[in-house]
């Protein structure tokens, strides 16, 4: 497809990495397009012929996988129908509403689907690795990269030291292995692609934005990512001497609507490696910042624990569900 949308945005934000636009269309829906930031000169992927299949088999009522009508380069444009992520939710609301409790657990469930939806010969050899965890690896080993990813790279080595350092490298491997049952993954279900509805009464609920990140792995590196996700809100609240339950409830949730197919190695891996990819992202594409800093202190916590700090026993969803 070669056409493109030119119409001013209503909403805008983002950072050298990517771009997001919003806008109102004549059905009442909204166009969510994502276009590469300045200083990001990778194009996107191409969506895998295989996901639209997958997508359409992996489908609940509250959690859909959504499938971009536009799929450029360098656009992506997806319909949805809300103008806010579960992500933006998180970071205005302490507390926010029950809603999202069920809808964790519908989205564990969803993902479940995904990876035991039918697949076909050929699909492994039609997808890439995933890509965060790839730029990630590319960095660890060379430093290169735009803005603060150098000079970011030799303090977080310095601090963490080898052992650490090699422990995080040895992560990254493991969440860019196949794993021994590899399967058809989203790639990076990020809370910033987790779109809800504007109106309670909208279905679906949820709109997962997919596509760009599609690729063949382990499980562990799409429930990885967003528990990875949870852990990194709960330490900066805790940094601020805040107490956020309900991010490690929303994680159990995810988890107990999966189910138990899953590895705590892997799992905790991924989590782990979801961190330090949000932490080159910031140095790459944001630059230098306080808050950069914040990355070494929760990085060190979580690799002196092999990344089990994400996952300490989580209750009953069941309990969860009937105390909110």
């Amino acid at each position: 497809m070669t056409s493109s949308i030119t119409t001013p945005p209503v909403v805008e934000f983002g950072t050298g990495f990517q771009i997001t636009r919003l806008r109102p269309r004549a059905d009442g829906l909204i166009d969510w397009e994502r276009a590469p930031g300045p200083g990001n000169r990778v194009a996107f992927r191409p969506t895998p012929p295989w996901l639209a299949a997958r997508a359409a088999e992996a489908d609940g009522t509250r959690v859909r996988f959504a499938l971009p009508w536009l799929d450029q380069e360098r656009q992506r444009v997806w319909k949805v129908t809300g103008q806010r992520s579960i992500a933006q939710i998180l970071l205005k609301d302490d507390d926010p509403t029950g809603q999202l409790r069920p809808l964790f657990k519908d989205l564990g469930h969803a993902l479940r689907r995904l990876h035991t939806s039918t697949s076909h010969p050929g699909e492994a050899a039609q997808a890439g690795p995933a890509p965060g965890p790839s730029r990630l690896a590319a960095w660890l080993a060379t430093g290169r990269g735009p803005r603060a990813a150098g000079g970011f790279r030799h303090r977080l080595r310095t601090q963490l030291g080898p052992q650490r350092w090699e422990k995080l490298q040895q992560m990254t491997e493991l969440a860019l292995s196949p794993g021994p049952d590899p399967v058809a993954v989203h790639g990076w279900p990020s809370m910033g692609s987790l779109v809800v509805p504007d109106h309670d009464n909208d279905l679906p609920a949820c709109l997962v934005l997919s596509g760009a990140e599609a690729a063949y792995g382990r499980r562990e590196l799409d429930l990885g990512c967003i528990v990875g996700e949870l852990i990194e809100f709960r330490m900066v609240a805790e940094r601020d001497g805040a107490h956020r339950p309900v991010l490690n409830q929303l994680r159990d949730l995810l988890l107990a609507g999966y189910g138990d197919q899953w590895d705590p190695v892997g799992l905790a891996a991924c989590a782990t490696v979801r961190l330090a990819v949000h932490a080159h992202d910031f140095a790459a594409y944001v630059g230098w910042h306080p808050d950069l800093h914040l990355y070494i202190p929760m990085l060190v916590d979580l690799l002196d624990n092999d990344g089990t700090a994400a996952l300490p026993p989580a209750p009953a969803a069941e309990d969860l569900l009937e105390h909110p």
